[in-house]
């Protein structure tokens, strides 16, 4: 006998995010004021259910943003475990929205705006000393629905692929180059960061074909790249060259262990495949496209 599906909703506690509004509305989630949801709470709940929730509670930040989750499944611990992934499909989400290089923006479950310091001791032959380091204290990013819902950036229609369960091929890469340039952000390490965006790249972009004959990885990302990134020749050739350049960097650093990734390499490489997402969701001629369709289509506008 089939279990029945029961509504579940769940509450997790955000840092780094400050909201002027009341509430924001997205597909799959809803951002609430921590203290507005508190009191809701306590004011629906039993004397019994009132002194559980307050001595649970009681180590939350109150300047917390309340992420609501609503889901059905037919038990308690598969709707905990999809909630916990949605979470963090919302996390990489923001960061991907924010796209933050000099990382001071850092939003999460977790306590990223801790400000800490900590000892530092250094000796030789003639003594030692004492010292603090600081780490960085993260700032909270001012979250407003008209930004992260815009049409224009195609934000909208993401919002609604990330909480789906069942993706077309393609979407499924899209989400999945997201959850790659979220990770990335969570970096300080600029090389880190670098390759978990090349990695991206290659989520979206690579394409094996049923023909004998394949192109290399670079050439075959670096064209699908720049014909997705731009109609006009000149844009697309200077787009495919910078591609093959940034992933020529990658095999690098895999191969070989170069640690010199400039802020410029993280710029040029975020810029393009946020570009290329959004653009693979917002214009006409990509909308409910097949990667197969996809591949015939640049393969027709590149010998056309």
């Amino acid at each position: 006998m089939k279990e029945e599906m029961k509504e579940f909703q769940t509450f997790q506690f955000l840092e780094g995010l400050e909201m002027q509004e009341w509430k924001i509305e997205l597909p799959h989630f809803t951002l609430l004021h921590y203290k507005e949801w508190k009191q809701y709470i306590l004011d629906n709940s039993t004397k019994e259910q009132q002194e559980i929730f307050s001595s649970t509670l009681n180590t939350i930040n109150e300047a917390s943003i309340v992420l609501n989750i609503k889901l059905k499944s037919n038990n308690y611990q598969d709707a905990m475990e999809r909630a916990r992934v949605l979470s963090e499909k919302f996390e990489h989400m923001m960061h991907f929205i924010i796209a933050d290089l000099n990382f001071i923006y850092c939003v999460g479950t977790k306590n990223v705006r801790k400000f800490e310091l900590s000892t530092v001791v250094t000796f030789d032959k003639t003594g030692f000393g004492f010292g603090n380091k600081t780490h960085i204290f993260h700032k909270d990013y001012k979250v407003h629905s008209s930004l992260i819902l815009s049409k224009a950036f195609g934000y909208d229609k993401l919002w609604n692929l990330i909480g789906k369960e069942k993706l077309s091929p393609l979407n499924k890469r899209i989400i999945t180059s997201i959850e790659w340039i979220g990770k990335a952000m969570w970096e300080r390490d600029y090389t880190k960061s670098f390759i978990q965006i090349m990695i991206a790249f290659e989520v979206l972009l690579q394409h094996q074909s049923n023909s004998f004959i394949s192109s290399s990885i670079a050439n075959q990302i670096s064209e699908w790249g720049a014909f997705i990134y731009s109609g006009k020749f000149e844009t697309r050739l200077k787009t495919y060259k910078k591609i093959k350049d940034l992933y020529g960097l990658r095999s690098k650093i895999v191969h070989s262990g170069f640690d010199g990734v400039t802020v410029d390499n993280l710029y040029d490489a975020l810029n393009l495949i946020k570009s290329i997402i959004i653009n693979l969701v917002v214009k006409e001629e990509f909308l409910d496209i097949s990667i197969d369709t996809l591949a015939a289509k640049i393969n027709d506008m590149k010998f056309s």
